[in-house]
């Protein structure tokens, strides 16, 4: 037989094994009436679940990559919800590729959602409404049939009957997530009018979508990586992510890996935040009092159970909403690991004066939740005009605000400079010098507190002792002093300047 021949022969023989067995599936969906299939469809959703589902008309786009097309799904809310669907779907379809399938896996070349429609909820009890409790058998059905021998086990085995999964293009419109706390009744909702993702050669997914949150749109970008990587149990690489958030001119970007993203357990990611004025994302969180902070940036690395390489730094503000005349300049944190101290230094002015803080907090890894209490150190300096103040030692249970020691100094060369800080004039004192320890009466100061040790020197004299600060019924001041010098005149502050005269009439 001549060559050219046989190659004929084997170039259709190869034809023919690849595409009968495809002319048989397009023939099984050419007789196929996939609306039969509902029944069973529900009916195993249901059991999975213990909620129903509605499936309207389903119908087959007959092509080389037939597209299954569902009508009106709904799925059922639990019992006493705010409303009968959990979620709805006005229209779903699915472009699959036919040869895969007879390998068992299964490539979605698009699926496209139109108008879904989710509501998570909790009830009054804090019970969500995305715990699914799987339907029991109806009491008296059969436990199952005759005994038959126990199927072959193995990696091989399993290896073989798993199912797998790829989706090349996935296209959301006019879609809608509503989350509402049945304890507070607050809800809120997230709409969707875009959202695709795509495939890449390699299998990882690309993001675009615009999103809004309470009417302020919010563009999303990111990558991940395959989605056959989810499904397969007995993977080990790790999982990768990026996502990037834009709204009212702040940005918001985090890019990582999760090692088991199945349980979401492993994971690490970078972060980083840029927002030009805090306010303007009010609308985002309409619960949480944003102060009117600008130029924030932000920087961080975050695992599972870890916060490191934390640095924040904010630009200059007006902060009249939080104290009437303070002006910030500048403010920056940094954070080297959560169990380490977080250093602060921050430059502004209160009414004119001049103010420096700087020093360190204890790790904010201790204000976690199911943190054991361990003392919180605390070291910090206050520089305003030519005045300085400390404070140095700790609280040993921040949470309560209880066993406070803290050694407090100032020094103030003269007091003048700082009446602006109190709005009146202040007595002519100078070279003040007060040390002191600080402890609460009863956690959270609410009762008071002792200042212990008191020691003050100044011009106007000195003093010396212990004093209580009490609140309750009888406020104010008890506890005992001494002096061994002390100027009573010295302590008043001087009068004030008198009002100017107002010019006689037809003066000038």
């Amino acid at each position: 037989m001549p060559m050219t021949r046989r190659r004929r022969w084997l170039l259709i023989a190869l034809a023919a094994l690849v595409l009968l067995p495809a002319a048989g599936l397009a023939a099984l969906l050419l007789t196929f009436d996939p609306n039969s299939q509902k029944p069973r469809i529900q009916a195993a959703v249901e059991a999975a679940t213990g909620r129903s589902l509605t499936l309207g008309d389903i119908g087959v786009k007959l092509a080389l990559s037939p597209t299954l097309t569902v009508d009106d799904i709904a799925f059922a809310n639990v019992p006493g919800g705010s409303r009968p669907q959990m979620a709805t779907i006005r229209r779903a379809e699915v472009e699959l590729g036919l040869l895969p399938l007879l390998s068992r896996r299964v490539e979605v070349h698009r699926l496209v959602l139109q108008s879904p429609d989710i509501l998570l909820e909790t009830d009054a009890e804090g019970r969500p409404n995305w715990a699914f409790t799987p339907a029991s058998p109806p009491s008296g059905a059969p436990s199952g049939g005759p005994a038959t021998a126990p199927p072959q086990a193995g990696p091989a085995r399993e290896a073989g009957q798993r199912l797998t999964l790829a989706i090349d293009r996935v296209e959301l419109t006019d879609g809608q997530v509503t989350w509402r706390d049945g304890r507070t009744g607050a809800s809120r909702s997230l709409a969707i009018p875009r959202l695709e993702t795509r495939a890449d050669t390699a299998g990882a997914l690309r993001l675009e979508g615009q999103l809004a949150l309470n009417g302020i749109p919010v563009a999303l970008t990111g990558e991940t990586g395959p989605l056959d990587r989810l499904t397969d149990p007995a993977a080990t690489t790790p999982w990768p992510l990026r996502l990037a958030l834009e709204a009212a001119g702040a940005r918001l970007a985090a890019h990582g890996a999760i090692a088991q993203p199945r349980q979401f357990r492993g994971w690490q990611m970078a972060v980083e935040a840029q927002v030009p004025e805090l306010q303007a994302l009010a609308p985002l969180l309409p619960d949480a009092p944003l102060p009117p902070l600008r130029d924030l940036a932000l920087t961080a690395s975050l695992a599972e159970n870890a916060i490191s390489d934390l640095r924040l730094t904010l630009g200059a503000a007006v902060l009249d909403t939080v104290l009437p005349g303070l002006r910030l300049a500048s403010l920056t944190a940094t954070l080297p690991r959560s169990d380490q101290p977080l250093a602060l230094d921050a430059e502004a002015a209160l009414n004119g004066v001049p103010l420096h803080l700087a020093g360190t907090l204890g790790a904010p890894g201790l204000l976690l939740p199911g943190a054991a209490p361990q003392p919180f150190p605390v070291d910090l300096r206050l520089t305003a005009a030519s005045a300085t103040g400390t404070a140095q030692g700790r609280i040993a249970d921040l949470r309560r605000l209880a066993g406070v020691d803290l050694a407090l100094s100032l020094r103030a060369p003269d007091l003048a400079p700082l009446a602006p800080l109190t709005g009146a004039p202040l007595p002519p004192i100078r070279d003040l010098a007060l040390d002191t320890r600080l402890a609460e009466r009863t956690p959270g100061f609410a009762g008071g507190a002792f200042l212990r040790g008191l020691r003050i020197t100044s011009s106007a004299g000195d003093a010396a002792g212990d004093l209580t600060y009490v609140i309750g019924q009888r406020q104010g001041l008890e506890g005992r002093l001494t002096s061994t010098r002390l100027d009573l005149d010295a302590l008043r502050p001087p009068a004030a300047a008198p009002a100017a005269a107002a010019p006689a009439a037809g003066a000038g």
